[in-house]
């Protein structure tokens, strides 16, 4: 009996230990999300970009995304856009595959912008900017080297974000 009581105690000692593990896809997640920091991309948990405003969303109305994102050199008060393929709710986009988010103010597509979106991997779910970053969604379904591919992305988008906002100014 007394080493039945010793187990017991043993395992209640233990376990609260063990449950701070990290399981094999939080470890995963981890060094992905550690692999962009060094490469100088930011991760953060965002919500599911609604399209058209919608509010209806029950199913994935609590679901965060990894918004994978890279400042601007210079921020400016410019206004955002996201282009999703998460569902086809949205507005309809000259990138196929892509709705918009927001209502664009432009609809005819650039000829970067469409190269960018076909090279991505499937595993990004939206892209977006606005006037201090750029970023893409991205379901973390994927390899260290996936990071990488993804921050020469979002480098390119950068660059081709800031060329915009100057030739506006």
């Amino acid at each position: 009996m007394l080493w039945l009581l010793i187990f017991f105690l043993l395992i209640v000692a233990i376990s609260p230990i063990m449950m701070m593990r990290q399981t094999p896809r939080q470890r995963r997640v981890s060094n992905l999300r550690s692999a962009a920091l060094i490469q100088g991309v930011k991760v953060g948990l965002v919500s599911r970009p609604d399209g058209r405003g919608s509010g209806t969303r029950s199913e994935d109305e609590s679901k965060q995304y990894a918004r994978y994102w890279v400042a601007l050199d210079e921020p400016q008060q410019l206004p955002g856009a996201t282009l999703h393929r998460i569902d086809s709710n949205g507005w309809e986009s000259a990138y196929p595959g892509w709705v918009w988010r927001d209502k664009p103010r432009e609809r005819q597509a650039d000829p970067f912008l469409v190269q960018w979106l076909r090279d991505l991997p499937d595993s990004i779910l939206a892209m977006s900017w606005d006037g201090g970053s750029v970023g893409v969604l991205w379901s973390e379904q994927g390899e260290i080297n996936d990071v990488a591919l993804i921050a020469d992305k979002l480098q390119s988008l950068k660059i081709w974000r800031q060329r915009l906002i100057s030739s506006k100014t």
